[in-house]
């Protein structure tokens, strides 16, 4: 594959993961509460800025996740998984026993549900959290982190600011 056709497919997989589903496809139901409680342990409200669910993150992640049945199935197949990991529901878990189940799927082997779920969830929800107009405001971003990159301006803020 020469670099023209690399570059092609790779921004029309870019365009079909990060567009909202096409006019005709059926109606997805909502995010579970374990989903927006997911979310917010990876986006946490902090110093920066408000947490995942505040800005409003948990229904335009879930439908880019769940555009395909059988990634739909999946999405709410780990949800429940997470729902069973405790004694009680995932959303009602303290932060820190959440924080540390999100750990441990994020050290999985990547081949595994667990480190599936989190890894699509985590890159489709910082795209999305780092791409809204009041994060970017609030970190000093004169434009998205992406496609040029935010280090480069994670650095500029970080020297602003710590004198």
């Amino acid at each position: 594959m020469d670099r023209r056709r690399f570059l092609q497919t790779g921004c029309s997989l870019t365009a079909m993961t990060s567009l909202p589903a096409v006019v005709g496809a059926t109606a997805q139901p909502s995010a579970p509460p374990a989903f927006r409680a997911f979310l917010d342990t990876l986006l946490p409200r902090d110093r920066f800025g408000p947490g995942a669910s505040e800005l409003g993150l948990v229904a335009p992640t879930w439908t880019g996740l769940g555009a395909l049945p059988s990634d739909r199935r999946f999405m709410q197949d780990a949800c429940r998984w997470l729902d069973q990991q405790a004694d009680r529901p995932f959303a009602e878990l303290t932060p820190s026993l959440r924080q540390r189940l999100v750990q441990w799927m994020a050290e999985r082997p990547p081949n595994e549900p667990p480190s599936l779920f989190y890894t699509r969830v985590r890159d489709r929800a910082v795209m999305l959290y780092y791409r809204h107009s009041e994060i970017q405001a609030r970190l000093g971003m004169p434009h998205p982190p992406q496609p040029r990159g935010y280090i480069d301006d994670l650095m500029r803020y970080l020297a602003r600011h710590d004198g």
